[in-house]
C-alpha cells in the first residue's frame, strides 16, 4: 500500500529545534530534482530552513552527475537548505555527518544492518540502500548548502533490475515503514546533526563513522580520471578525506576528486 507523503504529519514528525528552524516545506508529485528546485529558489535568496520532498523525480541525481532512480511514491527524495557556519574548507565532512544522521534515523526505526561507503552512500547488508548529495551555494560563511538525500524505501522489480550495481530496500528487512514520519526525523537528525557539526566539526563524529565504514581494512582501489591508486582503507581524516596505506605510504583523497571500488586484486 503506498502511503502518499503529507506536509501536516511530516511536520508534526520534527523534533521541537526542527520545527522552529523550517520555514517552508514543498511536496511535489513530481518534480526534475528536489536539490534542483531548492537551487532555483536560492537565486531569489536565501534557502536555510527550506526543504523539498518529492514523490517521483525525473532528473534525481547522485555525486558526480550520476543517475538516481526509484518508484513513484515508494522512496525518500528529501532536500535541505541548510546554512552551515563554517569554512567552506570544511564543507567536505558534511557528506560524511549527514550519512550517519540517515543511519541513526534507520537504526531508529528498526533497520538493521546499515553502514556507510565514502564518501556519501547509505549501504544496507553491502548493497545501496540511498546517497547523500551535498552541493555549494554560497562559499561565504555562513556557507549556504544543498543536502540531498535519496533512500529506496521500495523498488519495482523493473526498476531494479534497471540498475547495473546491488541495491536494497528498507522494505527488504523492515515490513512497516511511515515514510512521512521518517522524512521527518531525517529533517531532525540532519538539522541538530549540522548544528553539532559547526560547533565542534567532524572530530567528534569520526569515530562513529569509521566504526560503520563498510570497507575499514579492506584493499580497495581509487580512481579519479585515468589514474587508479589500490591501498587499504584505514580510516577517515578530521576533513572527512579517505586515509589509504599505499606501497608509497599513506595518501588522501577528498570526495571531489575520486570514486571507491573493491579491490580485485
Amino acid at each position: 500500500m503506498v502511503q502518499h507523503l503529507d506536509s501536516d504529519l511530516i511536520k508534526a514528525s520534527l523534533v521541537k529545534s526542527a520545527q522552529l528552524w523550517l520555514r517552508q516545506l514543498d511536496v511535489f508529485e513530481s518534480i526534475d530534482s528536489t536539490n534542483l528546485h531548492l537551487a532555483r529558489a536560492a537565486v531569489s535568496g536565501p534557502i536555510d530552513g527550506h526543504v523539498a520532498v518529492a514523490e517521483f523525480q525525473t532528473a534525481g541525481r547522485g555525486r558526480r552527475g550520476r543517475t538516481w532512480s526509484g518508484t513513484a511514491g515508494a522512496n525518500v527524495a528529501l532536500s535541505m537548505g541548510h546554512a552551515v557556519d563554517v569554512p567552506v574548507s570544511r564543507v567536505g565532512a558534511l557528506s560524511l555527518v549527514v550519512g550517519l544522521a540517515a543511519v541513526d534515523v534507520l537504526e531508529c526505526a528498526g533497520v538493521d544492518g546499515v553502514g556507510l561507503k565514502w564518501p556519501n552512500d547509505v549501504m544496507l547488508n553491502g548493497a545501496k540502500l540511498g546517497g547523500v548529495l551535498i552541493e555549494l551555494v554560497d562559499a561565504t560563511p555562513p556557507v549556504s548548502v544543498i543536502i540531498g538525500i535519496g533512500l529506496n524505501v521500495e523498488l519495482d522489480a523493473a526498476t531494479r533490475a534497471s540498475i547495473p550495481a546491488p541495491v536494497a530496500t528498507i522494505r527488504d528487512v523492515c515490513d512497516s515503514v511511515d515514510r512521512n514520519a521518517l522524512i521527518g526525523a531525517l529533517i531532525s537528525r540532519v538539522h541538530d546533526f549540522t548544528r553539532a557539526f559547526e560547533q565542534s566539526g567532524f572530530t567528534r563524529f569520526k569515530p562513529v563513522w569509521e566504526s560503520l565504514d563498510i570497507h575499514a581494512g579492506q584493499l580497495v582501489d581509487v580512481a579519479g580520471g585515468d589514474h587508479r591508486t589500490t591501498g587499504r582503507v584505514s580510516g577517515v581524516t578530521d576533513a572527512g578525506e579517505l586515509r589509504l596505506d599505499t606501497e608509497a605510504g599513506e595518501l588522501t583523497f577528498n570526495a571531489g576528486e575520486v570514486s571507491l571500488r573493491v579491490s580485485p586484486d
